[in-house]
């Protein structure tokens, strides 16, 4: 497995200069899929969970490139318009899909960037993508994604799910108080494509409680194991 901000090397991978401190990109090199990840609206791409859920992908050969949105690289602490941070996605997916030489790509965020994804996913610039990109680029997945403001279960903040076409796949801990169960089966039911995966005891973070924790198994391999299943049965 290698890390680095610099560049890429890799049977699958195309070498590229990556803007240092923006990107991140983590991979074995025989990795048969590509990730671009995005964090959680108050972390960045070095946050120990989103490392850890990299090296995690990594091992079961899905290359992962983690990138700052730009408010963060302006030492903001928290996001502005969310356009904004969608044409961030956008731009790392650009750059993910030429490091990417082909592989199948998805885009992925913890929270707040799984968030961002699902605008992404609808937004018309990927319609209008050369076929070739489309073919490359299969769906997204949501690690934590906030449903609903805690204490406050609705979908308004879900007003273009039903312009989604590329499947999803949702990690959700049954402790996270923005993933309301009911919620979460009203979302699904607008989206046949979502697939939701419960994580027993886990909160918005993916942590568990020490009772409900396999010593034996992390939550980030168990998301990852998870993660490389749904990818191989979409291909």
């Amino acid at each position: 497995m290698a890390e680095t901000t610099g560049g890429a090397t890799g049977r699958n991978m195309q070498a590229t200069a990556l803007p240092t401190n923006q990107y991140a990109l983590t991979l074995n090199g025989d990795a048969s899929a590509l990730i671009v990840l995005a964090h959680g609206s108050a972390t960045h791409l070095g946050s120990t969970h989103l490392v850890a859920l990299s090296e995690a992908l990594s091992d079961e050969k899905v290359a992962t490139l983690r990138f700052n949105f730009r408010y963060r690289m302006a030492n903001h602490a928290f996001p502005g318009k969310l356009t904004e941070s969608v044409n961030n996605f956008y731009d790392a997916l650009q750059i993910g899909l030429d490091a990417g030489h082909g592989l199948p790509t998805f885009l992925a965020g913890h929270s707040y960037g799984g968030r961002v994804l699902t605008h992404l996913l609808v937004d018309k610039r990927l319609r209008h993508a050369p076929p070739a990109r489309q073919r490359q680029l299969k769906g997204g997945v949501a690690y934590s994604l906030p449903l609903h403001p805690k204490a406050k279960p609705n979908l308004d903040r879900w007003q273009h799910l039903p312009a989604l076409r590329y499947p999803i796949l949702v990690f959700a801990g049954d402790r996270d108080p923005m993933i309301n169960p009911r919620i979460a089966s009203d979302f699904i039911a607008q989206n046949p494509s979502c697939t939701f995966q419960w994580i027993p005891g886990a909160d918005h973070s993916l942590r568990r409680t020490k009772k409900t924790t396999d010593p034996h198994q992390s939550v980030y391999q168990l998301v990852a194991l998870q993660t490389r299943a749904w990818i191989d049965a979409l291909s």
